[in-house]
């Protein structure tokens, strides 16, 4: 079985805004001004895979590869995937013209698969892409391939030829049973959390050429074409100038208690 898991880094959620600047095109953001690092979503879906080339006797019998959204200049996120010891490892580098443009990063990822060692049974993505925190990219991505698709996945095992997928759904569990190929989304959950890779894993990493398919070599064309680009300069926003209701703090809950008033609640 082969399994591909589709990555996009993320900025460190953790790094202070005013520390991002924006690039001479005033399209996105400069690399060298943010790290960036595997989001919880990413590391669950990595996780994932790497317990499905555990569970079998011959780790042979199961093939990992990754493809992540990233740059030449994204090597931490890469050489953290490749410190789990995933040997077929390519960056997809971002076009500026894509930002939000999802069915055309799935066009892409398309494109990238071919280029693997080998067609993929079993791909694997996170609930939430990249920065993008909208859910879109995985189904759109299973449509793209003309794939089945199962989400919020957080278990996988193995059952003779077929899959079981497990996922919890408004307070119930739920099973599926289906034979790759099919695309996964993975949601996080405690038994998927990521595991540390050993020491001389990482060091190998290191030292890996990381193999980039450029955003020049991409194919033309787009599913959203923007009519107006309008780069906005930041605005301080002063105590209270950003409520809906006017007046000072005292007014405004007055103003709002008035309109709650005539709300009736269903008995």
């Amino acid at each position: 079985m082969h399994i591909t898991v589709c990555i996009a880094p993320i900025i460190d959620p953790k790094l202070a805004a005013i520390s991002l600047t924006v690039n001479d095109s005033g399209r996105g953001l400069k690399a060298d001004a943010f790290p960036k690092q595997l989001g919880p979503f990413d590391q669950a879906a990595l996780e994932t895979a790497l317990k499905l080339r555990g569970l079998n006797v011959a780790a042979e019998d199961v093939k990992i590869s990754a493809l992540l959204y990233a740059g030449p200049e994204d090597k931490t996120p890469a050489h953290d995937v490749m410190s789990r010891r995933i040997e077929d490892v390519v960056c997809i580098e971002p076009k500026a013209d894509e930002c939000w443009d999802i069915a055309a990063i799935c066009q892409r990822f398309k494109s990238a698969l071919t280029q693997l060692n080998g067609p993929s049974d079993l791909i694997l993505v996170g609930r939430e892409f990249g920065d993008c925190d909208d859910g879109v990219f995985p189904p759109l991505l299973a449509a793209t391939l003309e794939r089945p698709f199962v989400g919020h996945v957080h278990t996988i095992r193995r059952t003779g030829e077929d899959l079981l997928f497990s996922r919890e759904f408004k307070n119930t569990n739920e099973d599926y049973h289906l034979a790759t190929p099919v695309v996964v989304s993975i949601t996080n959950y405690p038994s998927n959390r990521l595991r540390y890779p050993l020491m001389k894993d990482v060091m190998a990493a290191k030292k890996r050429n990381i193999r980039v398919i450029s955003a020049d070599s991409a194919e033309k064309g787009r599913a959203i074409n923007p009519i107006k680009l309008e780069i906005l300069s930041s605005r301080a926003r002063d105590s209270g100038k950003h409520c809906v209701l006017a007046g000072t703090p005292k007014v405004q809950a007055k103003s709002l208690a008035e309109f709650l008033k005539s709300w009736t609640v269903a008995p």
